[in-house]
Formats: structure tokens, C-alpha cells, sequence
């Protein structure tokens, strides 16, 4: 049996594109100009770089899933972590 393309993450991937792209053409500000304002920020910097950097760990699978709280989300859920 042949999987669907779009399964549910490939579509939220495609949503969150879809919203960022119409943001940034409809929107005052774009996303990367509040973001690189934030990131120069003296306060909010440290919270930007921690999220950022968390988001990149998480997305590269680099701790492990029960130091995750994005991936024991899945064990609650009962949905398969690839």
C-alpha cells in the first residue's frame, strides 16, 4: 500500500510556509525583522537564542526523547516518533 504524500506533518509544514509567507506580505513587520530585532535585543536576546536553539536540537533529534518535552509529547499522544 503506497503511503499519501501529504501526510499530516508535510501539511502543517506546508501550512506554517503557507502563513509565514502571507505574513510577511500582508503583515507591517515580517517575521525575520521582529526576529532580528529581538535577537539584538539586550534583554530578549538570551530567550530568542535558547528558543532557536532548542527548536534546532529538537529538530535534529539531538536529546534524547525523554529530555524532550516537544518528543514525550508523542508518548502521551501515542503517536510514532520517527
Amino acid at each position: 500500500m503506497q503511503r499519501p504524500v501529504l501526510r499530516g506533518g508535510t501539511l502543517g509544514w506546508l501550512l506554517l510556509a503557507g502563513f509565514v509567507t502571507a505574513w510577511d506580505v500582508f503583515a507591517e513587520e515580517t517575521l525575520s525583522t521582529a526576529f532580528w530585532r529581538a535577537v539584538r535585543h539586550p534583554r530578549k536576546r538570551w530567550l530568542v537564542v535558547a528558543l532557536w536553539l532548542y527548536v534546532s536540537v529538537h529538530l535534529f533529534h539531538l536529546l534524547p526523547q525523554r529530555f524532550d518535552p516537544l518528543r514525550r509529547l508523542d508518548l502521551l499522544t501515542g503517536r510514532k516518533d520517527d
